[in-house]
């Protein structure tokens, strides 16, 4: 019995239309280039045939592609097709198989045999009954290895009195892990609807990764920093990167620190503290080598600990404010990720020359140009001088 599963119609479409407009664009570049050079003719016209000869390879490849890929199931094994040429492996020769985001790869049981992989198998007519009639006949390696792990967690004792308990603590570690990376993936959004300068959001983003951290140390290893996909371990390096991230985000788009020189003795002091932290909360429980991580962990490290800084160099500062008066002298708004209100303040006390700050919408709508606003400079708590502004 043989079993064919060829490109869906929808991306037979959807490649189609692509090279058809990559064919439409060639020629419109080239016609358009040709008709707008006017000297050594022959030759530039010649060179310019290299554009649409690309442009009608590439099409012709992609179509070819389309007729020629295909996977087949036959007695004796599986087949995958493409322009390039087919691999075959037959069935004893199978160990199992991974399903990647992106291809399915059908590994071979003695080593140094190379493995099958099927690229983009999401466009694949049939492809949930291809990964199911995997799965029905062949070891899902992946599935296997988090079952193997989560057997080896639920003998810890550690975790708990009975296997019902470690379970139901092994569940929970997901869980929770689940819940803080979608947290912490909002977290790094909401300046989109809401500055970085909203006290509210800044505290927050402050606190959130030493919760992740404190997850960590909770879990008793079930919640790491780094995991592999499918592992019976969680990962919560985004939940923590991303918060982390938008603390270090605060310090660069500051726009009310006179001088940043003070911070960064304490910021890499911290950085330091917090690599430590991470290296023995995930790396050493990992047993994994400090070369593969350290990049990511140092990347946490310094933008927390730059967030950190900077929320105490400003939110912690107990010193009395020297007041100035300053004028609004223009006023822009800015428009991206999200909108932010600029105004534009005149030479004072507090700074020389023009300083451009960001406000919240209502404050940039209750002082048009011209206003006198009051300047307040304080000294930092960390002696980074920064001000903020008042209405008289």
């Amino acid at each position: 019995m043989e079993q064919e599963y060829t490109t869906s119609t929808g991306y037979k479409i959807f490649y189609g239309v692509a090279a058809a407009v990559l064919i439409i664009f060639t020629l419109v570049i080239y016609v358009s280039t040709a008709n707008n050079d006017n000297s050594n003719e022959y030759h530039s016209h010649a060179g310019l045939l290299v554009l649409p000869i690309l442009g009608f390879a590439g099409a012709i490849l992609i179509v070819i592609n389309l007729i020629k890929r295909k996977i087949v199931v036959s007695d004796g094994g599986i087949t995958y097709a493409n322009i390039w040429g087919s691999k075959e492996i037959s069935y004893q020769d199978i160990k199992g198989f991974r399903v990647g985001e992106k291809a399915i790869f059908i590994i071979p049981a003695t080593e140094g045999y190379s493995k099958l992989m099927i690229k983009d198998y999401a466009s694949i007519d049939d492809n949930k009954g291809f990964r199911q009639w995997l799965g029905e006949n062949f070891k899902d390696l992946d599935k296997e290895e988090f079952e193997e792990a989560k057997k080896e967690i639920l003998q810890d004792a550690s975790l708990g009195a009975t296997e019902q308990d470690r379970e139901q603590v092994f569940n929970n570690a997901r869980k929770y892990t689940m819940i803080y990376s979608m947290t912490g993936l909002g977290l790094f959004f909401l300046p989109v609807f809401f500055h970085y300068s909203s006290i509210y959001l800044s505290m927050l983003l402050l606190i959130y990764p030493a919760i992740g951290m404190l997850l960590m140390a909770w879990s008793k290893g079930l919640i790491r920093l780094f995991a592999p996909k499918n592992s019976a371990y969680a990962a919560i390096f985004m939940g923590l990167l991303l918060p982390a991230a938008g603390t270090a985000l605060q310090i660069f788009t500051a726009d009310n620190i006179l001088n940043f020189d003070s911070l960064w003795a304490p910021a890499g002091g911290l950085a330091i503290v917090l690599f430590v932290v991470l290296y023995f909360l995930s790396v050493v429980k990992t047993k994994a080598t400090l070369q593969s991580q350290v990049a990511f962990i140092l990347l946490i490290g310094c933008s927390y600990a730059l967030g950190i800084v900077f929320q105490v160099n400003c939110n912690f500062d107990n010193s009395t404010p020297q007041v100035f008066q300053s004028t609004v002298v223009d006023e822009h708004i800015t428009h991206g990720k999200s909108t932010s209100y600029h105004l534009i303040l005149g030479e004072c006390g507090a700074f020389r020359g023009n300083e451009n700050i960001s406000v919240s919408s209502s404050f940039y709508d209750s002082v048009p140009v011209g206003t006198k606003l009051n300047v307040y400079l304080k000294k930092g708590a960390l002696n980074a001088p920064w001000f903020y502004v008042k209405t008289n």
